[in-house]
């Protein structure tokens, strides 16, 4: 009679002995996770602030770096600044309208992004030029046989663009041809879009004062906004990952299977449009599985699932459909492995792991085979790796530069790609023309504003994580997990400050948290 119910018991307590293991190497593991990113956090937000305070690079139309040393004074006391006019804040009993505020500093932004756009009207150059005429040529069935194979091979080398030059070329069919001022006014739009989302998923973490006050910062974060005259994905693309980032932590929250589903589309989206954005995907899937490992939960599980098969397809759909409105003989492309072995190399002209044509080099001498070209971009590192390892002395100033002259100019190159683009025929506004043309009073005042503000931030961030890193969660440190990706990749990949730019804003939340933190805890100790 007793025999069922006590099988009935020790079914219960195994069950619960497995569900409270389960329980604990979660909980393990989320330290580990927690501990990890802000151990990292304060390593890099460390070097990259102390390097903005002791020095400047200054990058020229060319891509030239200078390396300036700074006046580390003047950039000291914009932080200590900063941290007074937190603390005053701090102490007032009726906080400002912060989302006023806010608010209105969105739409002084706008009107400035959109008297730049209209009153500059150029065309793009460089990579955004030539994936707008591989769209064009495909509407137009231009058969001019240089135009044609000079847009083929590059197609067949950079596979990766597929999805730009279908979502350009559907553009296109609807508001004409190189109709470039339009496709800048949807970058702004996708501006204000990521800026939203950044909002939302700040104000749900941290709160909503700390979210206003990130997006009066964000909008002061001129580097950024500014690419919203670059024709690439880079705006489109944060929109979509954005989106994504917020709509997972709304899924942790909720439990809502509509928004683990719809932040697998965005970020899948998000790496259409540029490819660099898989690091965010690495960054929501590993929060994702985290939270499985916690939780057990079927839906996340699901939505882990979804989001990893969904970024599978993207580069093959993507390959059909840019062949199919083109008929171009698919290709595999220039290997992930050749932009590795530039970013370890040297570049005449340039700085360390910055862009010297051997990508290409390798594409010619193999005419275009991947394999080969993967196997001679794996016999070059096997050299250049040991290399590195036996020369400690060179290896560390290799990266100290590398890293200086892509993390450490307060321009992150968004004058620079302007000099690349071409002036239509008529003549710019003046008091356009002067805030991006070297040497003139308003670009040299911009720049020193960036320089002071590039400080403030990672002082602020750095702090954050000094005083925060212990207590923060998942949700708190998915932006931290992105910043931690792309700073490990782009030590290894090819240099570029507009690929980094990106990562520096989504510091932002963190700096503001950083000196609101601190002066809370100058605050209770009566100091």
């Amino acid at each position: 009679l007793l025999r069922p119910h006590w099988m009935y018991l020790r079914s219960c307590w195994m069950n619960l002995k497995m569900e409270s293991e389960g329980m604990k190497c979660g909980m393990v593991l989320d330290k580990i996770y927690r501990y990890t990113v802000g151990v990292l956090m304060i390593v890099i937000t460390g070097v990259l602030f102390a390097m903005a305070l002791c020095g400047t690079s200054f990058i020229s139309q060319s891509e030239h770096t200078t390396y300036r040393a700074d006046n580390f004074i003047v950039q000291l006391a914009a932080v200590l600044a900063v941290t007074a006019i937190t603390f005053a804040a701090v102490r007032l009993k009726k906080q400002p309208e912060f989302r006023k505020a806010a608010a209105a500093a969105c739409v002084l932004l706008g009107i400035f992004l959109f008297a730049l756009i209209v009153g500059t009207q150029m065309a793009p150059g460089s990579d955004s030029g030539m994936i707008c005429a591989v769209a064009r040529r495909i509407i137009r069935n231009d058969l001019s046989e240089d135009f044609t194979q000079t847009t083929i091979r590059y197609m067949q080398k950079y596979p990766n663009q597929n999805g730009m030059v279908v979502f350009i070329w559907a553009l296109f069919n609807f508001i004409g041809t190189d109709n470039y001022i339009a496709l800048q006014l949807i970058n702004l739009a996708a501006l204000f879009i990521a800026y939203y989302y950044i909002y939302r998923l700040i104000k749900e973490v941290f709160g909503e004062d700390i979210a206003a006050v990130s997006v009066i910062v964000m909008c002061m974060f001129l580097p950024f906004s500014i690419y919203v005259m670059f024709v690439y994905g880079t705006m489109l693309g944060m929109a979509c990952a954005m989106a994504a980032c917020y709509m997972l932590v709304r899924f942790v929250r909720d439990g809502h299977m509509r928004h683990g589903v719809l932040s697998a589309v965005m970020v899948a989206l998000a790496c259409v449009f540029k490819s660099n954005y898989m690091i965010v995907f690495a960054a929501l899937l590993m929060t994702e599985l985290i939270t499985l490992i916690k939780t057990r939960s079927r839906k996340m599980l699901a939505a882990a699932v979804l989001m990893t098969a969904l970024n599978m397809m993207v580069s093959p759909l993507t390959s059909v459909a840019y062949t199919a409105i083109s008929g171009d003989a698919a290709s595999d492309g220039v290997p992930h492995l050749a932009w590795v072995a530039m970013g370890l190399q040297e570049s005449p002209g340039r700085a360390e792991g910055w862009y010297n044509g051997y990508n290409d080099r390798v594409y010619a001498d193999n005419n275009g085979d991947t394999a080969a070209e993967s196997q001679q971009c794996r016999e070059y590192l096997r050299q250049r790796i040991p290399y590195m390892l036996k020369n400690p002395a060179y290896t560390v100033k290799f990266f100290a530069k590398k890293t200086a002259s892509q993390w450490n100019n307060p321009t992150f190159e968004c004058f620079t790609f302007i000099g690349d683009m071409q002036t239509a025929n008529h003549k710019v506004m003046p008091s356009m023309e002067a805030i991006y043309t070297d040497g003139t009073s308003v670009n040299s005042l911009l720049i020193k504003f960036m320089n002071i503000m590039q400080s403030v931030i990672l002082g602020g961030a750095f702090a954050y994580f000094v005083l925060n890193f212990k207590r923060s969660d998942l949700q708190e440190l998915i932006y931290a997990l992105i910043f931690v990706g792309g700073f490990l990749f782009h030590f290894m990949w090819e240099a570029k400050c507009q690929y980094t730019v990106v990562y520096i804003l989504l510091l932002i939340p963190y700096a503001v948290m950083g000196y609101n933190a601190m002066c809370r805890r100058l605050q209770e100790r009566g100091r």
